[in-house]
């Protein structure tokens, strides 16, 4: 008969689990980056400064995204007012011309056949 494996936890030796904390508190010597001046400090220490320092970059990059296309914006309104033209106006005037040049064309190839038919009947 098979039965299921029988798991047991046991007292060990903490030794390496207490030498990885050990070793993440110790102080180390950082390099300076784009963000943080060169530092000597423990690696969690390091840890959360690198990543507040990450959040600065991005909410000052967010700021200036958001003010470029602000910017964008009224730079396109401004060429707008000043040129006079309205560019979805004026595609929706040259959409509506060329349905009248297809309905005008229609109209000459219609003439000109019934044209043809009565010089053949003549």
């Amino acid at each position: 008969p098979i039965t299921d494996p029988v798991f047991a936890v046991t007292a060990g030796d903490a030794t390496n689990a207490q030498a990885l904390a050990n070793s993440l508190e110790q102080n180390r010597s950082f390099a300076a980056t784009r963000s943080l001046n060169s530092l000597s400090t423990s690696l969690t220490s390091y840890a959360t400064l690198f990543l507040s320092a990450s959040a600065r970059t991005v909410a000052e990059y967010e700021e200036t995204y958001t003010g470029q296309l602000g910017l964008q914006k009224e730079l396109e309104a401004r060429s707008s007012a000043v040129s006079g033209v309205d560019i979805e106006q004026e595609m929706a005037n040259l959409v509506l011309l060329e349905n009248a040049y297809n309905a005008a064309a229609r109209v000459v190839k219609v003439t000109s056949d019934m044209f043809e038919k009565l010089e053949s009947i003549v």
